[in-house]
Formats: C-alpha cells, sequence, structure tokens
C-alpha cells in the first residue's frame, strides 16, 4: 500500500516536472549574451529560423486552450504559421472544423488581455491571421504635421498614433466624421488638429456655442457662435449643395473630384463643435446634409460629449461611417458612438488623447496629437494661403454663402 502511494507521487512528481518544462519551452524568452549585453530573439539553423522568445504566440496559444477551442476527437487551433514584425507578431493559425473564424472575433478581447496588446484579424486563404501590435502607446503625441508625405489624399487628416505608425485618414472617403467623449480627454485638441491640417484644402466652417476655444480663428474660417447665425450657415449651405448638384449633372459627374473646374467647387468641412446644443432646425439641415451631400465635397465633423440616443440617434449616426470616441462614463454612451457590435467599452484607460478610432470594418485604438489653444495660434502665420468664407446675417441675402480662394500673402 505504502508502495503505492510512493509510486503516484514520483509519478504526480515526473508529470508535474515534464508539465514544467512544455510551459517553459512554449514560453521561452529570448537568449540571453551577458558578455555581448543583448538578447538574441531568432537562432537561424541554415534556412530555418527559430523564434527564441515565443512569449507572446504561447499567451495566444494558451487562451485557445483555456476557451475550450479543443474539439471532440482532440484537434484544436494549430500555429501554422509566425513571423516577427517591426511591430510586433503576425501569426496564420489553422482552425479544426467545428471552431467558427467569427467565434474567435467575438473572444478578441480575451486574447488582447492575455498579452496585452492590440491584435487585428482578418482570415484568408482558408486561415485566421492575427496582427499582434505588441508595442506600448504613447501617452502624450505634440502635434506635427508633414502633409508632403499625403498629396495622394485629398482631405488627410492625422487621427493620432496606433502602436505602428501615424493614422492618417482621408476624410472624403467616408465623408462625415462624429466624434464622441467625455470632456477634457481630448475632443476639442482633435478639433483643432482636424482644422489647422485641413485649412489650407479647405472652407472651413465651424458652429461653436462656447464662443471662446475657436475664437481665435474667426479671421480664417466661418464662425457661428449663436443660433441664428448657425441656421443662417447651415440653410446656404444645403443651397450650395443643390447647386453643386446642379454643376455635376450638368457635366455628366458622380463625385466633385471629377468635375472639371474645381476652382468652382472647393472642399467645405462643418466642424459642429457640440451636437446637443443645436435645435431642432438645425439638426434637420445637418441630417440632410448627411445623406445628400457625400459626392458633392461637403463634410460634416460632428462632436457631442452628451453621449446618448437622443442627441445622436440611430439615422444620423447611420451617416456617419468615420467615428471617434474617448473615454465615456459608460459601455452604453461608447457604443452609441461606434456601435453595438464594438465590445471595446470599457477598456479605455483614463489617458488623454486615448481613443478608439473605427471606420466601416476597421477599429483601432490611438492616441491622438495634442495641439494646445496657444500652439495653435503659432501656426497661423501671416505668409500662409488662407480661405475667405462668410456670412452676412445682416443683409437680406443673409444665408447666401460667399467663398472666394484668395492668393498666398
Amino acid at each position: 500500500m505504502g508502495g503505492d502511494i510512493i509510486k503516484r507521487k514520483e509519478e504526480n512528481v515526473v508529470t508535474e516536472a515534464l508539465a514544467s518544462c512544455r510551459y517553459l519551452l512554449r514560453h521561452r524568452g529570448g537568449l540571453q549574451i551577458p558578455l555581448l549585453n543583448k538578447t538574441l530573439d531568432t537562432l537561424r539553423i541554415g534556412k530555418k529560423v527559430i523564434h527564441l522568445d515565443n512569449h507572446i504566440p504561447a499567451l495566444l496559444q494558451d487562451t485557445f486552450d483555456n476557451l475550450g477551442y479543443e474539439q471532440r476527437d482532440g484537434t484544436r487551433p494549430v500555429l501554422a504559421a509566425k513571423r516577427k514584425t517591426a511591430y510586433g507578431w503576425h501569426l496564420i493559425w489553422q482552425l479544426p472544423p467545428g471552431v467558427s473564424f467569427n467565434d474567435i472575433k467575438a473572444h478578441k478581447q480575451y486574447f488582447q488581455d492575455a498579452c496585452n496588446s492590440w491584435i487585428e484579424l482578418e482570415w484568408k486563404h482558408g486561415k485566421c491571421h492575427m496582427n499582434v501590435q505588441a508595442g506600448e502607446l504613447p501617452e502624450m503625441v505634440p502635434y506635427h504635421w508633414e502633409p508632403g508625405h499625403y498629396e495622394s489624399m485629398s482631405l488627410p487628416i492625422p487621427v493620432g498614433y496606433s502602436r505602428v505608425n501615424l493614422y492618417v485618414f482621408d476624410l472624403v472617403d467616408s465623408p462625415h466624421f462624429l466624434i464622441g467623449g467625455s470632456t477634457g480627454y481630448g475632443k476639442t485638441s482633435l478639433e483643432r488638429v482636424i482644422i489647422h491640417s485641413l485649412i489650407d484644402r479647405a472652407v472651413i466652417v465651424i458652429i461653436d456655442f462656447k464662443q471662446v476655444d475657436l475664437e481665435y480663428l474667426r479671421d480664417r474660417i466661418i464662425l457661428a457662435v449663436t443660433d441664428e447665425e448657425a441656421l443662417a450657415i447651415l440653410e446656404a449651405l444645403n443651397r450650395e449643395y443643390e447647386r453643386r448638384i446642379q454643376l455635376l449633372r450638368r457635366y455628366k459627374v458622380t463625385k466633385i473630384q471629377e468635375y472639371p473646374h474645381p476652382e468652382e467647387m472647393p472642399f467645405i468641412v462643418v466642424i459642429v463643435d457640440e451636437l446637443a446644443e443645436l435645435d431642432d432646425r438645425c439638426k434637420e439641415r445637418i441630417d440632410r446634409l448627411a445623406r445628400l451631400a457625400r459626392a458633392t465635397g461637403i463634410s460634416l465633423i460632428v462632436a457631442s460629449q452628451r453621449t446618448s440616443t437622443k442627441v445622436v440617434s440611430g439615422d444620423t449616426r447611420f451617416n456617419f461611417v468615420a467615428r471617434i470616441c474617448y473615454k465615456v462614463p459608460s459601455p452604453a454612451d461608447f457604443r452609441v458612438i461606434l456601435g453595438e457590435d464594438c465590445g471595446l467599452a470599457g477598456d479605455l484607460p483614463s489617458t488623454k488623447g486615448r481613443c478608439i478610432f473605427r471606420f466601416g470594418l476597421e477599429t483601432v485604438e490611438l492616441q491622438s496629437m495634442h495641439l494646445p489653444i496657444h500652439e495653435a495660434m503659432k501656426l497661423l502665420l501671416p505668409d500662409q494661403r488662407r480661405w475667405d468664407a462668410h456670412v452676412k446675417p445682416d443683409r437680406p441675402d443673409r444665408d447666401k454663402l460667399e467663398v472666394k480662394r484668395l492668393a498666398p500673402r
């Protein structure tokens, strides 16, 4: 009897030792070379590459195992290929029959939490591809913009930095943009980034009832700070939309980029600082532009800190393909901006500028640039090109929008 107990204990010790060895082998780190003060991540033997640092792939394999993806016949997701990248890993998984790629996507947050990384999933050639971004996001990025690198874009916006690089979005691809988030987390700074990135490419129209944050731009943009001014501008924009539609029809083209006389139809970007403050008359005209003005070069950028369905209705949200959300009080508020199928609600840290950007099916965590007002004012140099665009509310034709491109001063 005593011998059997000792034997079982010895077998348990051997089993645990083997399990520990397997775990250490799976989670192996890089090879430390003290004399050279460096760590080797890979080892080449002929044409074969052995990854000495296997920690993140191992964590993801553990996640598959712990989520119960092993099938009745003993098959489980198998790591078919892996490649170290500049930003992390590119992993390819072979899924056994009975495991759905959509189910993997539904559990994406588990995989991200396991390796403390951002993961992009793609189904390609019958396999699950994982792009793991293992780098850390910066906590504060000052505004720096080189528009010459993005000449192929009509209205490039530097939305923010991912774990890989600067994410730049062309507004004409959407062309409307919805911004949400609590006060103090970066909405106004992002608005300034957008304005100063586009001020030499488009007519900028701003509706800002706070009357403070963007007042320094009054000589360079169209600025409305009251209900009546906002209504006059939005009515003028709706008429401008109708004029542009007629011109497109006359020349038998379907969008502004195909129009042969671009000087007659410059891009117009309308920024609404707080959607909740607009009255119903203004909201009706914004909804009409959001529905119809896509092809005419009139883009809407609408921000709100009150992310409820009463402020951002489903009909309004549907027309904003590009959306960004900063820290909000609850998961419900987050989903109002990014959609019901976005499960990233409670995951943003309380870092100013940290946000989730969504465009179509693409979702990415970013750190947006920080542009305080005193730095923004320094960017308004007198020799820059500017747009002279204004509404004259004291005349009978007060709702007529006058837009004129001036030569460089």
